[in-house]
């Protein structure tokens, strides 16, 4: 929020003021009392404000410029106020001033770089000036669809994009989906400290080690897979690695992504697959890449905006958010000033929400949004989004091409691509997804 100077006395322009105020409301042909509710002030106070009797704190001329349309520096001036901008506000996306008036769900785990990214950008209240206050959800990665689905409240969220989950024909979890915000390129399977000599090159390198792995168990317990579940379990399992088979592994299932990364340090499992700010420090404490999107090519998937029943109809929200979204990230991109503030915005927000142990850091911030796309693609349009995935799989086939691979696993492949644009995922086709 613009930050709140001292209440001024009188207005600098109490004329100039009104004349705005008033042409706003003959224009939107919008009654003063629904305006100032929208705004979230006192009907009387306005009424006297434009009489000249009173004034408005900046706050709430910064809402009254939101709700009507004006331009909120020349509303301010008329008031006696300097504007200073939020570092995220909706003026410039808003389909939504027709929209307020109910408070807004926003659900995610906030333990990852792009997740903690979209909840910061709702952290600052970029809808307060449209009467809408974003209450935030942290919760576990698995947990976002459901805690979506089923508030029967107005709610967003940030997750995969197949975050529907159906039992064979029958829907099991339904989640609607607007839009696309990133590519995501941050899954790895680590093996544990000595396990491997530095990340496995290629994907022969990973089939002799997964096979080996396997075959010394042979008549022992199955080797255990560490995952946080979700995405991490449908995407695991791909045509070109033929050595990575469900029966063949058991799973210990920890959705704390950080809690779960402790536990296979500890001792536990024998692999290890949580979010990308666990890869990393899963790295630094001497673990090694046994699959990740270096070797394999099909190991990416697509983090989207989810929202709940109760926004189909007021889907100018939804819009507003996913403009937020993208202005958010092209800003961030293109203004190290800007960048600096959403770091540290992100790790204070963690400390505010009490998630005191975690694995983000704002270097890994930093390296993910303007890293060129390691680990993931962060598109300033949504436009660019599909045309760094057709990029994507082009070069894929042309490495498989290359490589004289048979029809048949050409054609599996791009049934894997084609996976990754369901909304859905079936129980039956992956029964340990959580």
């Amino acid at each position: 929020m613009p930050k709140i100077t001292r209440q001024q006395g009188r207005m600098l322009n109490p004329a100039k003021f009104r004349r705005l105020v008033e042409g706003a409301l003959k224009l939107l042909a919008l009654p003063q009392s629904v305006a100032a509710r929208r705004a979230d002030i006192d009907a009387g106070h306005l009424s006297r404000v434009l009489q000249g009797h009173k004034t408005l704190g900046e706050e709430k001329v910064v809402a009254l410029a939101a709700v009507l349309g004006i331009p909120r520096n020349e509303l301010l001036h008329a008031a006696g106020y300097q504007s200073k901008d939020s570092p995220v506000n909706v003026d410039e996306v808003s389909l939504v001033r027709s929209e307020g008036g109910l408070p807004l769900r926003v659900v995610t785990d906030p333990r990852f770089v792009d997740s903690a990214i979209f909840m910061w950008i709702f952290s600052q209240q970029p809808f307060r000036g449209v009467g809408i206050n974003c209450e935030l959800v942290k919760t576990d990665w698995v947990d976002v669809p459901r805690l979506v689905a089923s508030s029967g409240r107005a709610a967003i969220g940030f997750f995969n994009r197949r975050s529907a989950l159906r039992r064979g024909p029958q829907s099991y979890l339904k989640v609607n989906y607007w839009t696309d915000l990133c590519l995501y390129k941050g899954y790895a399977i680590m093996a544990r400290p000595g396990a491997i000599v530095g990340d496995l090159a290629t994907l022969g390198d990973a089939d002799r080690f997964l096979k080996k792995l396997v075959a010394d168990r042979t008549g022992g317990p199955r080797p255990t897979i560490i995952t946080i579940g979700g995405d991490t379990m449908w995407r695991l399992f791909t045509p070109l690695t033929p050595a990575l088979k469900e029966r063949d592994f058991a799973f210990d299932h920890i959705p704390d992504a950080d809690l779960a990364m402790r536990t296979f340090l500890g001792g536990a499992g024998d692999l290890f697959l949580g979010g990308l700010p666990q890869r990393v420090a899963a790295r630094k404490s001497g673990c090694h890449e046994v699959l990740s999107f270096d070797n394999n090519p099909l190991l990416f998937s697509l983090n989207s905006l989810i929202f709940s029943d109760e926004l189909k109809s007021r889907q100018g929200i939804i819009s507003a958010a996913s403009g937020l979204w993208f202005k958010t990230i092209a800003q961030a991109k293109n203004d190290p000033a800007y960048l600096a503030e959403l770091k540290k915005g992100c790790l204070r927000l963690l400390n505010e929400l009490e998630v005191d142990q975690h694995s983000l850091t704002e270097e890994l911030i930093a390296e993910v949004l303007t890293g060129g796309g390691r680990y993931e693609v962060f598109p300033d349009r949504p436009t660019d989004l599909s045309d760094e995935l057709l990029r994507m799989v082009a070069a894929t086939f042309r490495q498989l091409t290359a490589r004289r691979v048979s029809h048949a696993v050409m054609e599996d492949v791009f049934d894997a691509m084609a996976e990754t644009l369901d909304r859905e995922v079936d129980k039956e086709k992956y029964p340990a997804l959580v």
